[in-house]
Formats: C-alpha cells, structure tokens, sequence
C-alpha cells in the first residue's frame, strides 16, 4: 500500500472517528440543578452558557410579615409586582391572568380537605376565592389568616381561583360561626 493511500484512509478514518463523536455530543441532554453561590461576584461561562453571582448573594426567595412580602435575590430578572386588591369581590373582577396579592384572609377549608386547593373568604362572609397549590404550606390549617399571591383564573363552570400561590400564614384563628 503506498504512503499516499495510506494518508487518505487515515484522514478519512479520522474524519469518520470525528463525525461519530461530534453526533454523541449534539444529542447530550444537559441538565442545571440547583446551587446557591454563598460569596464571590463574576460571571461564570463556558460552552456557550453563563451565570452571574454576587458576592454574598442570598438563596433566591421571600420573607414577609403582616404588611410586607421582601422578594431575596439580586438576579431575579423581571418580576412582576402584583395588583394589591382591597375585596375578594374586585379580585374577581379582574380578567384571567391578573397577577394579585391578597391580603389577610381566612382560610375557610384546609389541604386536609381538597389534596391541591383551599379556599380564603372575607372576615365578613361576602366573597370567597379558591387558592390552588403545588406543595405544602408550613404551619397551614382551616381558620389561618394568609396573604396570597398568584394569578387568577377561571375553572370551565367559571368559578375565580388564584394558582401560581405563594401562601404566607400570617396566624391561625377560628373561622366565625354561620348564622
């Protein structure tokens, strides 16, 4: 075999052995779990991605009280800010997709009654709107006072309900006594 042919079956060998690999690669699957960087401030990058931190930026999420919801992260990207709604019965009103924060109501039943929702109502009775849920809420029972935060909905029948939630249990009472 002359070193000429040789040469070539190498090169397209080689080409062969490459194309093989490069196909491997594209279909890999890449998957990101979660990490909290805890000190530092730079960016991060190779293969085509990036990530930013901070120095001491904070694992990503809220605190609150009675009055206010403090959103923790400094890369949060767009947030929106939630319309603040005075009733139950304006909530309502809103269209499909309105993002709302409602605070201080009563929890009239619990996840101990329906596996994925709740419902809050006013102090008085007048209204009430259903609350669905994703995962467990700390220190939930019937008769908690909430703030909710979420995106309101409607079911096919056209009941309102708020999804998305983030419940913050601000106490627990006793629902009042239907007369």
């Amino acid at each position: 075999m002359s070193a000429e042919v040789t040469r070539v079956l190498l090169l397209f060998l080689s080409c062969a052995m490459l194309l093989a690999g490069c196909h491997q690669t594209s279909a890999q699957s890449y998957k990101v779990d979660w990490y909290a960087f805890d000190s530092g401030g730079q960016s991060v990058s190779g293969s085509g991605y990036r990530i930013d931190q901070s120095v001491g930026q904070s694992i990503a999420g809220f605190v609150s009280n009675s009055t206010y919801l403090h959103w923790i992260g400094f890369w949060a990207g767009e947030i929106s800010q939630p319309v603040i709604v005075e009733s139950l019965a304006l909530a309502k009103m809103l269209p499909d997709g309105a993002y709302v924060s409602i605070p201080g109501r009563i929890a009239t039943t619990s996840t101990a009654d329906f596996a994925d929702f709740f419902y809050i109502q006013e102090q008085d009775r007048s209204s009430g709107l259903g609350v669905l849920i994703v995962s467990p809420i700390p220190n939930f029972s019937r008769g908690s006072v909430v703030n909710v935060v979420g995106t309101l909905c409607s079911t096919p029948s056209g009941e309102r309900y708020v999804t998305g939630s983030i419940v913050i249990v601000l106490e627990n009472a006793v629902p009042a006594a239907v007369y």
